[in-house]
């Protein structure tokens, strides 16, 4: 019973920090490279349109993907 109790408590310092580095790598690498290859691409109309969600559903991912292990630990 206790056991059962206590297999979710991990290292929690090691989540904080995986957490930390997914964050720098994706709002400050991979956000900015794709706004940059997307304003010095030559679309136009609605491959514009559609590229410039690009960004938006990148940070929804990482938000997604950040609080999947936050809330798992809630639980």
């Amino acid at each position: 019973m206790l056991g059962a109790m206590n297999r979710g408590q991990g290292n929690i310092g090691s989540l904080f920090i995986g957490i930390m580095v997914a964050a720098i790598l994706g709002v400050g690498v991979a956000i900015p490279v794709i706004l940059d290859v997307i304003n010095n691409s030559n679309v136009t109309g609605t491959t514009a349109t559609v590229l410039d969600l690009v960004p938006l559903f990148v940070g929804l991912l990482l938000l997604v993907a950040l609080a999947g292990p936050l809330m798992r630990r809630v639980q």
